[in-house]
């Protein structure tokens, strides 16, 4: 079991150790001309490997004497989402697995669930970055916030160990629309055979005229096949549920944000706010899911506070757990050879590069290109 240890070399805000482990893919082909199912074989080794998040750096991987021997990990560790399988098993053998493992035998992993794992902590980062930004983009905002609410859910089971992905309140709402029917509280319609809702929008200062036809549209002859249950659910909250106010500005925001275009919408004060609202709230949701397996416990021995933590998941999702958004954030490499994101402050807009390496890289790659175009 990974151990996090308060201030185990010096000035570092925890430390963990993991084991690395060795991986090996198993295909199954299960029926003719179908697609095959990957797993990944997961093997836990002896090896101890030291991890420890350091102030402006983020997540390291220590040393025994521990300085510092690999930097960056959550950036590494993200920036596998496009990465060829190759530095997924180097990622792994190197920096053990991200949940307990069963010790002297193969764990099945299925690869596909391990991505998704991946792309959800990377829509996660995103949309810090995103709210960080000193150039908001409130469309871009409103899209990761979606693409992390939306996210299918993963679920993992190793042994007792038991992994299930966070489960958002707009999710929820979103599931439970065809169970709502029309609601008189929240929709009022012009008159009897009137043409027209009027609805409580609480992004606007007065009530939202809505077609009864184009609502009837959506309602009846929507095309679930064609991802229109989202705007189908949407719509459908946005007219009949009288929610908190907390709710009512999600659904409000969302479904404007799908009912006018982007060049339509306009992001006034209220607008906005919403937006910052609706996103700080999915972060709040993902990263405090993440961390339940993280808890305070005082060392009598040392009379000094420790953590304990139950996975490398839970490293990765405590290390934007200190992460600050306004002050700093993780960008995407310039060089496109590259898949990592990198720690950079929020105010620079210079450093585009992970390393050294990358930056000379695209050096060499554009002085190559403008002898070519030269000649």
């Amino acid at each position: 079991m990974p151990e996090i240890i308060e201030n185990f070399y010096g000035d570092n805000l925890y430390t963990f150790t993991n084991t690395t482990c060795s991986c090996k893919e198993d295909i199954i082909y299960e029926a003719p001309y179908a697609e095959p199912h990957r797993t990944f074989k997961i093997f836990p080794e002896d090896n101890i490997v030291r991890f420890a998040y350091k102030a402006k750096k983020g997540l390291v991987r220590l040393n025994p004497n521990g300085t510092t021997k690999q930097e960056n990990i959550l950036g590494t560790f993200i920036g596998l989402s496009t990465a060829p399988q190759k530095k997924i098993e180097q990622f792994l053998s190197e920096n053990g697995f991200i949940f307990p493992l069963v010790p002297g035998e193969y764990n099945p992993i299925d690869v596909d669930a391990l991505i998704a794992i991946v792309n959800r902590l990377k829509t996660t980062v995103d949309l810090m970055s995103a709210i960080g930004s000193n150039k908001k983009d409130y469309a871009v905002i409103i899209k990761h916030a979606l693409n992390l609410t939306l996210a299918p859910t993963i679920s993992i089971r190793i042994a007792n160990y038991n992994y299930n992905s966070c489960t958002h309140l707009l999710s929820q709402l979103l599931s439970r629309a065809d169970q709502i029917s029309i609601s008189k509280d929240n929709a009022i319609q012009e008159k009897a055979g009137g043409e027209h809702f009027f609805i409580k929008d609480s992004l606007t200062d007065e009530l939202y005229k809505y077609a009864i036809y184009d609502y009837n549209e959506i309602m009846y002859n929507h095309d679930m096949a064609c991802g229109d249950d989202l705007l189908w659910a949407i719509t459908k909250l946005f007219v009949n549920y009288n929610g908190s106010p907390s709710e009512r500005s999600m659904i409000d925001l969302i479904f404007h944000f799908l009912h006018d275009s982007e060049n339509e919408l306009v992001y006034d004060d209220k607008i906005k706010a919403a937006t910052m609202s609706f996103a700080q709230f999915t972060i709040g949701e993902e990263i405090n899911h993440h961390l339940t397996g993280i808890h305070p416990e005082y060392n009598a021995e040392t009379m000094e506070p420790t953590w304990k933590v139950d996975s490398l998941m839970s490293a990765l999702y405590f290390s934007l757990f200190y992460l600050r958004p306004k002050m700093e954030l993780y960008r995407p490499c310039g060089n496109p050879k590259c898949n990592n994101y990198f720690l950079v402050k929020s105010t620079s807009s210079k450093t585009k590069y992970c390393c050294n390496r990358c930056g000379n890289n695209m050096t060499q790659a554009r002085y190559r290109q403008k002898k070519l175009s030269d000649k």
